[in-house]
């Protein structure tokens, strides 16, 4: 009678263990790595928005100050001399990673979308500037 060549149940278990090992250690750190993605895409908004509103800001200043401005084919509505918080998203260049309402980004991978995420406060007054505010804990 001939021998037949296959795995014994022995060592198909061990190849198992072996592969859910492995897998318990990469799944760890493939969720790290895009939670950092996450935090560098809410850091590098945040200085768009934060650049956006500034150059805003100076375009405003240097046209007469008006209460709409256009921008790149885009109207702004600005107040105090920043865009309104429903505007800067006129004056910002986009990015398909995050959602855009009412002055706040929410990045639409994030565990929790109100940390992982940039606010922008205009002014409340004409001596004041915008505030861009990044948050990065929920990424």
């Amino acid at each position: 009678m001939k021998s037949q060549a296959g795995f014994t149940f022995t060592e198909l278990l061990t190849v198992v263990t072996i592969v859910v090992m492995l897998a318990a250690v990469a799944v760890p750190r493939q969720a790290l790595r895009n939670s950092d993605h996450r935090s560098m895409a809410v850091r590098a908004l945040e200085a768009n928005v934060r650049s956006s509103a500034n150059l805003s800001h100076k375009v405003w200043q240097a046209t007469g100050k008006p209460i709409r401005m256009t921008l790149d084919g885009r109207k702004v509505e600005m107040r105090h001399g920043y865009p309104t918080a429903v505007s800067i998203s006129d004056a910002v260049v986009q990015n398909e990673e995050f959602r855009f309402a009412d002055g706040y980004w929410k990045h639409v991978d994030s565990r929790d979308g109100q940390g992982c995420a940039v606010l922008y406060i205009p002014p409340s007054r004409a001596d004041a500037e915008a505030v861009i505010i990044s948050y990065t804990d929920g990424c």
